[in-house]
């Protein structure tokens, strides 16, 4: 490629008052010095950024209210920070999906570039294309840092919870996934897409999972069986509507025939006799004959209901 046709990057000491020259000068005064104060704490000066918490400190809650220019020379600074650890979004307004599409592509190029560890999306439904955008930026970079995806009612349709399956697949470094609050279910071939992606991540050591509706099959489907994965060791299970009975067919499965698992705990449980925690011996007492719990290889295992 002709070096003219390459994108040019900032160095990653960028000057703020040099990156923001290019913007329009009928630009509101006031957003600029807010986007050459970010670029200023992005490279670590005054009041340093290792956490970006909420997307909406930088656009008011709606993606639209900087212009093209001004988000360039943020998202660069972004991809050149080598102090940033974690960015969280959520509850975003947008007047197209090709605005948000732009945006989670710019928040993949800031994944495969930059030191950002953690990624939450929180109350903000996005389509396949989203997706496929932020896993673009990981997708064959070894050099990405991501190690915590959390997913909170993040997916627009079910198109785009298949495509959940791309940002597992594309993250080399990814230990820790949360999938919460989903108001879309999984269909059998989506589990079926999900719990693959799950089963191929070697690096992944602790799922999060609060939605019974699909929860119980997609972790029979990754976790037990001889192509299980086998480096999941962590199981948070919130799992309020999901009935006791299945669950407990679930739980007893997986710890019978997952060697590798040696956390499990479940909360926000509505069931008729609530316990505060169960022992091993308490839910030996209650499998069916001929099943055996591995006696040293589940360390905790700690049930909480609502309501106790």
């Amino acid at each position: 490629m002709d070096s003219a046709d390459e994108e040019p990057e900032l160095p990653r000491e960028v000057d703020a008052e040099v990156a923001t020259r290019g913007m329009d000068s009928d630009e509101d005064p006031k957003l600029l010095r807010k986007v050459e104060d970010l670029i200023q704490r992005l490279e670590g000066k005054g009041e340093t950024i290792t956490r970006l918490r909420d997307l909406g400190v930088i656009c008011g809650g709606e993606a639209w209210s900087l212009t093209d220019s001004e988000w360039d020379v943020v998202m660069r600074g972004f991809r050149s920070s080598t102090i940033l650890r974690e960015i969280r979004f959520g509850g975003l307004s947008w007047s197209s999906d090709t605005e948000v599409e732009s945006l989670c592509l710019q928040l993949g190029r800031i994944l495969s570039t930059s030191t950002v560890k953690r990624l939450e999306i929180d109350d903000c439904p996005l389509t396949a294309r989203c997706f496929l955008n932020l896993s673009s930026g990981l997708r064959g970079n070894s050099d990405s840092n991501l190690k915590y995806l959390g997913l909170k009612n993040a997916w627009g349709d079910l198109s785009a919870v298949k495509r959940v399956a791309d940002m597992i697949n594309s993250a080399p470094l990814l230990e820790t996934l949360s999938l919460r609050h989903s108001r879309y279910d999984m269909d059998e071939e989506t589990v079926g897409i999900v719990s693959q992606a799950l089963i191929h991540s070697s690096s992944l050591k602790k799922i999060t999972l609060d939605d019974g509706t699909w929860g119980a099959a997609l972790l029979l489907k990754a976790l037990a069986g001889d192509d299980r994965n086998r480096s999941i060791e962590r199981l948070l299970l919130g799992m309020d509507t999901l009935g006791m009975e299945r669950l407990g067919d679930c739980i007893r499965e997986l710890i019978t025939s997952n060697p590798s698992l040696k956390e499990v705990r479940m909360s926000e449980l509505r069931i008729s006799n609530p316990l505060k925690k169960i022992r091993l011996s308490d839910l030996r007492m209650h499998m069916a004959p001929g099943e055996v719990i591995r006696d040293n290889a589940i360390e905790i295992f700690s049930l909480s209901c609502a309501g106790c």
